[in-house]
This record gives structure tokens, sequence and C-alpha cells, in this order.
């Protein structure tokens, strides 16, 4: 007798521990067991389970059934739905903001602010790091040295990034004086 594997509730908890990163991983452990529960509770009482959820469980498990050739539990389709769905929602706060903060925009949020929101927080930054979102530009940076040296001095010192490469004493770095007196002379 073949005996097939069933993907359930707990063998999605535990995908989620494996591929996110830190505090996406607790809260979206928290949202699947949250919306499971509630899945469960609502068949008891009313014959139909109904977990509370914008995405549709009905169709994230049927997704797996196509890609999973043993039995699909069913709390399976609901966990990962609201996983899903917390990662969307997370994902759309953050744009929110970044569409708040950017004077240009109004009222909506554009791809730019998407890959901002994404590459600015650390987590996410962490799980779609591979991820190119087309038509959005690239993270906003200057690299210090690259900033010229002449009529600046004021604003050079006042940055953090170049008081790193100060000595204990407030004074240049004998490299860093070289360089800076011969990029003066062109």
């Amino acid at each position: 007798m073949i005996k097939t594997s069933t993907i359930t509730s707990r063998e999605i908890q535990s995908a989620v521990r494996l591929v996110l990163p830190g505090e996406l991983a607790k809260h979206g452990v928290s949202e699947g067991t949250k919306a499971v529960t509630k899945y469960n509770a609502s068949i008891e009482h009313e014959g139909e389970g109904n977990a509370g959820l914008t995405f549709p469980d009905k169709k994230f498990t049927s997704l797996l059934k196509e890609h999973w050739l043993g039995r699909i539990g069913v709390g399976a389709g609901v966990y990962l739905a609201a996983v899903m769905e917390y990662m969307c929602a997370e994902i759309l706060e953050l744009s929110g903001l970044e569409a708040k903060k950017d004077s240009n925009s109004e009222d909506e949020i554009k791809p730019r602010h998407i890959m901002l929101a994404i590459r600015n927080d650390e987590e996410f930054n962490k799980l779609c790091r591979t991820v190119i979102i087309p038509d959005c530009g690239t993270l906003p940076h200057i690299i210090s040295d690259l900033i010229p040296y002449h009529g600046l001095e004021k604003e050079i010192e006042d940055n953090p990034v170049n008081k790193s490469s100060r000595s204990d004493d407030g004074d240049r770095d004998d490299n860093e004086r070289e360089i800076h007196t011969s990029s003066q002379a062109y």
C-alpha cells in the first residue's frame, strides 16, 4: 500500500516559518493560526467554513491541488490565504506611507512606492532581494566619495558617514587629505 502524504495547515505553518524572515514569520503564523481557528469554529456552528478573509481560501486550496499530487487538508488553503493576505496588507500599508511622503502622487500608490516600501523594510528587502519591479527606478543614494569636496566642507563634516573616517582628534586621515588635495588641482 502506497502511503500518500497530506498537506495540512501544519505543513504550511512550517513552510512559512522557513521562508519568511523574523517578524514577518511571527505575524504570518499568527494570522494563519487565527484564520484556521475561526474557519474550524464556523464549520462546527454554521456547517460552512468562513475564515473572515478577503482572499479566497478555496482558490488557494485549488492552487495547492494543482502543484501537489497528494491530499490537501481543509485548513491548508485557509492558512496560506491568511498569510498572503497579511503580507499584501503589510506591503500596501508601507507603500501608502511612501506615497504620502511623495509630493507628486495624488492619492495613488505607484510601482515606485511599492519598491521603496520593500527596499526600506529590512525583512521585506531580505525576502525580495532578487525581485525587480519594472518602471520604478532605483533607491536614492549618493556615495559620499562622489560628492565634490571643495565648497561643501561644512556639509561633509556634518555627514555621519564621513565622521567615521576621521581620527579621534577630528582631523582627516593622511590618505584622505591626499585624495582631496589632488582632486582640487583639477
